[in-house]
């Protein structure tokens, strides 16, 4: 019988009725490929460990003396008695693998340890940390301490939560159970997330199933367009599955160090009875840190295959490949209550810190009369002065591709969920919908951007979507929504930001602008109204500005592209610049004063 996840689940179900010890034994040997996972070559090793322990016992004379002092004693089977028991909920599971442990935040599991006198590397009560017989390392970043994993507190992360009353609010999370190295099962919380075009897995949960993957660069974008790099591992998950057709499915995952802050738990047994439409619907409680992001890179799992819906407002239900799992509002909002949570990397403010003091130190005295061009961003300023073309009425650029015109997939999907996202804000927020349809409207009646015919194949190649949202102007006296597209959501790992140059920076720097205010008695000042949308954009280059968009009270999906400069692009601010200034050479001979 050869290597198989069933094989491997049998298997794992045996080491785990083995005394703590023998069971390492079984994993260590597996893990350094010494014996194969195969139910013969466990066999074979289970019988030689037993033997090693019928040798080691006392001669036959010696237990027939001891037998009346030993009559008493609790007996022991040939590998010794070893019954798995929970101390936080004194469920048939080590504590390791309890769920109610695993919900409690590190400090919580810390003083549980400490209270329960457990010891602090195995988790287990029949010992202290110095007698250990595990003594393995944390292994969670370069911690070299002798503690759990699942007691590591970041040292170089600084992680604020402000805790406040429960806001009501179910996410999508369901807990599994995923297969790792030497056939373990090691169970973890899955949170659905259409909103991400990745599927990620905490390093922790990855070390925990014994994985290795390849390493590679992983690019984040995240809230408020912050990008930042990671260095992340490319492994394989085969998560278990309750139901349907194939016992396993397999999932591949980037790592990250943290995925986001953990979930509030939500106990759907004990309140679902609230709602007629959950009474039947097997949900478990379910909550705490995320071990796996499951994004749009396995569409066909995000898809329910059954759903059940109650009144407005009230929480759905949906069977996943997973099993059953509910979202929504699970109780009334209080007031104006809210949950922030900040995470802060050390080494990434550190660098910020040290970015501001440079740039500080040189406040006022750099030299901008003779800029020095990166090579791209001399490329990109031949583009534009080549093929930048003066209409009528204004301009027409073209875009800064790095190499002429990208091989980006269809993206469609992508922008179609991004689509569905925002069309379930508009039914929670009706003044943030009357803005967003006034703003895409105003696009279209001043030419900004056209709706494409039917004729046109919408799924064909060369063209790209984007999906969009609106951002309330602060600076605007009147409340004015601004559409920003997203040109850095990424479909198969591209988007069109990696595409496109950055250009050089052309506008002035701030102590340039300061010091004009003392060259002369009186500052005047200007402000370009819509300025990225005067700009016109070459007419193969705005297919990779489509997007999506529903008509009010509408099912009808229809499909638009932008005909200027988008809020969004990288290249934009340079292009919009770039044009200014030309409009001033073209225009201003002779109009200096």
């Amino acid at each position: 019988m050869g290597e198989s996840p069933f094989v491997s689940s049998l298997i794992y179900e045996l080491t785990d009725k083995l005394p703590q010890e023998d069971a390492k034994a079984w994993r260590t040997k597996v893990g350094e490929g010494q014996v194969k996972m195969t139910l013969e070559a466990f066999s074979t090793w289970l019988g030689a460990r037993g033997r090693c322990y019928w040798s080691a016992l006392p001669p036959q004379n010696t237990r027939r003396k001891e037998y009346r002092n030993n009559r008493n004693r609790p007996r022991r089977s040939l590998f010794g008695q070893h019954i798995a028991k929970c101390v936080k909920c004194d469920g048939k599971h080590r504590t390791e693998n309890c769920t109610k442990f695993k919900e409690l935040s590190t400090e919580d599991r810390f003083n549980f340890v400490k209270e329960k006198r457990l010891c602090f590397g195995c988790l287990e009560e029949s010992h202290i940390s110095r007698n250990c017989p595990q003594k393995k390392e944390c292994g969670i970043g370069n911690c070299k301490r002798k503690h759990h994993p699942l007691l590591h507190q970041e040292e170089n992360v600084r992680s604020t939560t402000t805790k406040t009353p429960q806001s009501g609010v179910a996410f999508g999370v369901v807990e599994v159970s995923v297969v790792g190295a030497g056939g373990i099962q090691v169970k973890g919380n899955l949170l659905f997330d259409d909103g991400s075009d990745t599927t990620l897995v905490t390093e922790s949960f990855v070390r925990k199933l014994g994985l290795r993957g390849k390493k590679t660069t992983l690019n984040i974008s995240g809230v408020g367009g912050k990008e930042s790099k990671r260095t992340s591992s490319q492994v394989n998950l085969h998560v278990k599955t309750p139901q349907g057709n194939a016992e396993y499915v397999n999932l591949t995952a980037w790592s990250l160090p943290k995925i986001c802050q953990p979930v509030g738990t939500v106990q759907w047994p004990d309140i679902k009875r609230k709602w007629k439409h959950l009474e039947n619907v097997n949900l478990k409680a379910v909550g705490g840190e995320i071990d796996i992001l499951l994004g749009l890179d396995h569409a066909d799992l995000l898809i329910p295959l059954d759903v059940k819906m109650g009144k407005p407002q009230e929480p759905v239900a949906k069977r996943t490949s997973f099993g059953w799992m509910a979202v929504g509002l699970v109780g009334k909002p209080r007031g104006d209550i809210h949950s922030y949570h900040v995470a802060r990397a050390e080494p990434e403010q550190l660098d910020v810190a040290f970015k501001q003091f440079w740039d500080s130190e040189s406040f006022g005295t750099k030299t901008t009369n003779f800029p020095h061009y990166s090579n791209d961003d001399q490329r990109a300023l031949d583009i534009l002065e080549h093929e930048t073309r003066k209409l009528e009425t204004g301009y027409e650029v073209p875009l800064l591709w790095k190499e002429n015109e990208p091989q980006l997939q269809n993206n469609r999907e992508v922008a179609q969920k991004r689509l569905e996202g925002l069309q379930r804000r508009f039914e929670r927020d009706p003044e943030y919908e009357k803005d967003y349809r006034k703003a895409v409207s105003k696009y279209v009646e001043d030419g900004y951007a056209h709706k494409v015919g039917e004729e046109d194949d919408f799924n064909g190649p060369n063209q790209w979507y984007l999906p969009h949202h609106g951002v309330y102007k602060k600076s605007s006296a009147e409340k004015k929504i601004r559409v920003v597209f997203d040109a850095s959501a990424k479909y198969r790992g591209k988007c069109l930001n990696d595409a496109l140059l950055p250009g050089p920076v052309l506008q002035n720097e701030l102590p340039q602008v300061l010091t004009k205010f003392r060259e002369g008695n009186v500052a005047f000042g200007a402000d370009i109204e819509a300025m990225f949308s005067r700009v016109r954009l070459q007419e193969q280059d705005a297919r990779y500005h489509r997007f999506l968009w529903k008509e009010k009270n509408s099912e009808v999906i229809d499909t638009y592209q932008m005909n200027r400069l988008a809020f969004g692009d990288t290249s934009s601010p340079c292009e919009a610049i770039y044009v200014t200034r030309r409009t001033a050479k073209d225009h201003g001979q002779g109009q200096e004063e």
